[in-house]
């Protein structure tokens, strides 16, 4: 019994590796820059968090089609995460 790949399509490992990845240091990013005591940080970090929360919009429509990982439990979690960070 061989293991499934992680991803769907093999050439979707780096452009979603990267897309996923952005959208969590986008969100966590914006978010510590909403904190800072600058202005400019602020809106700096509004436009971030706006940013990767919007990536996390459409990654959501693609797991929910099953077009990111293999597996489709991976897909569902994937895409619940991602439904937390779009709020």
């Amino acid at each position: 019994m061989t293991a499934k790949p992680l991803y769907r399509y093999a050439d979707g490992r780096v452009p979603n590796t990267l897309a996923i990845l952005y959208t969590a240091l986008a969100y966590g990013g914006g978010l510590a820059l909403l904190l800072a005591p600058n202005g400019w940080l602020n809106a700096l970090g509004t436009l971030l968090l706006a940013h990767g929360m919007i990536i996390a919009a459409y990654l959501i429509h693609e797991f929910a089609h099953g077009a990111i990982f293999s597996v489709p439990k991976h897909n569902e979690w994937a895409g619940n995460v991602c439904s937390w960070l779009c709020g």
